[in-house]
């Protein structure tokens, strides 16, 4: 009986996404073949996988991206799953894994077939990898899933690693908001400005249209300067709403629904921290995804640090910088969420343009930060744009403002975990030390992975 999902990939560009698709799927109850989980060495390949495909195999995934696109390997293992194919429906299924292979460039026997994809981000694509196979009834036969994963990992990492029975304070990526401002203005400058016409990105305070209205936090009289026709305008006109109100669901007016004026009251937050953080001395990064995050360039001090902490380093002859982004969250309480990221400059000022390098660095990078790396540099940069005060303060208007506490939302959880040692780190992260940053220099958007 057929109950194998398959997982062809290009050896060792793609070794990463194969084991964490591997685990995922076998902890899932899927009975999972992939040459870096099953092979140990010394094997003849091809004599062992090809009865796999032919007589094991009911899914073949192929993790498709620039390098498995033309090795000869992944497409000798195509070709042969193509014929298997023949009696099956949907048997192979491209994952499309690269964000710099077109579809154009596709290779032109996976071009017709359509790909599920992971390059928003690969627990999306595993949901709707599920979904799929779902759909098309493909059996999970291994009732012991997450101890077959457990198993796996402890047989190829250092047994002082792993889950333990303790109490443990967290620290979240959560900062609480201290202050905000009572109300939220529905300014009626109708009559006196046409909404299209006006310039929202570059108005000094953040507001939006809704309807006939203007909404925002200021009062009337922050818009004269940038909107000088609004000086005839009535304030008995503007209506004003309690934020307590929208934010604990007591909202009662008519006017706009509890629910988007919650949306309201986000964009205009994160519409400040966007304009702030630039004002702070951080520099903007814009993601593929369409957002943005600041980085500090290097010599923003003399040492790149804060206190003992580096937020600007060296990876060979390219500078590493660490990066941020937020994200206004009013529940279980108000809070920005603060992501990290790595960004990559050619002389810790210019950003590199080319999404192949700033992704490959940034893999590399990264594989030797923990927990600990990342949340030092995170409560180190907040520390730093909100100095001495311990807050940042986003303005809203000549007298309102969005203060964020620089000390994160913290937890207890009753489990906690034996970090590796550092000598044991390089075990657990290494990379092929081969890898050449400079592969796939072609000119793109510059993009975020995390």
């Amino acid at each position: 009986m057929r109950d194998t999902i398959f997982i062809s990939h290009a050896n060792p560009e793609d070794n990463e996404f194969a084991q964490w698709l591997s685990l995922k799927m076998m902890g899932l109850g899927y009975v999972v073949w992939c040459d870096i989980m099953n092979l140990k060495g010394g094997e003849d390949f091809w004599e062992v996988i090809e009865p796999v495909l032919r007589n094991d195999t009911i899914k073949y995934l192929y993790v498709l991206s620039k390098a498995s696109n033309h090795k000869s390997g992944t497409l000798k293992e195509l070709a042969l799953a193509q014929k298997v194919a023949k009696g099956f429906k949907d048997f192979i299924i491209p994952l499309h894994v690269d964000k710099t292979l077109s579809h154009d460039d596709v290779n032109i026997d996976l071009m017709r077939l359509n790909s599920i994809p992971f390059v928003q981000g690969w627990s999306h694509g595993l949901g709707q990898l599920v979904d799929k196979l779902d759909d098309d009834k493909v059996n999970k036969p291994v009732s012991e899933g997450p101890a077959q994963v457990k198993e796996w990992w402890h047989s190829k990492h250092p047994a002082n690693i792993g889950l333990i029975q303790k109490e443990e304070i967290l620290l979240t990526n959560w900062f609480p908001i201290l202050k905000m401002p009572d109300k939220l203005n529905f300014h009626m400058f109708k009559k006196q400005i046409r909404y299209d016409r006006i310039p929202f990105d570059t108005l000094k305070y953040p507001a939006r249209e809704y309807g006939d209205y203007l909404v925002t936090f200021a009062w009337c009289y922050d818009f004269l300067e940038e909107l000088p026709k609004t000086t005839t305008y009535n304030p008995n006109k503007t209506i004003s709403l309690l934020v307590e109100d929208i934010i604990n669901e007591r909202l009662t007016d008519d006017l706009i629904p509890a629910w988007e004026a919650r949306r309201v009251i986000i964009e205009l937050i994160n519409r400040s921290f966007d304009k702030t953080m630039p004002l702070l001395g951080l520099r903007l990064y814009s993601m593929a995804n369409g957002k943005t995050a600041y980085w500090l360039q290097h010599g923003f001090n003399k040492t790149d640090r804060v206190g003992r902490i580096k937020l600007v380093g060296t990876l060979g002859e390219r500078y590493w910088h660490f990066a941020v982004s937020g994200s206004t969250k009013l529940y279980p309480q108000p809070a920005i969420s603060v992501r990290s990221h790595i960004v990559f400059t050619s002389d810790g000022q210019e950003i590199i343009k080319s999404s192949s390098i700033q992704h490959k660095a940034r893999r590399k990078q990264g594989k030797g930060w923990w927990n600990s790396d990342w949340r030092e540099r995170l409560l180190r940069l907040m520390k730093l744009v909100g100095g001495e005060a311990n807050k940042v303060v986003l303005p809203l208007g000549s007298e309102e403002s969005c203060e964020i506490a620089t000390e994160p939302i913290s937890c207890l959880s009753y489990l906690s975990y034996s970090e590796p040692r550092k000598e044991d780190r390089n075990i657990i992260s290494s990379d092929e030390e081969s890898e050449d940053l400079n592969e796939g220099t072609e000119e793109a958007e510059v993009g975020d992975q995390d």
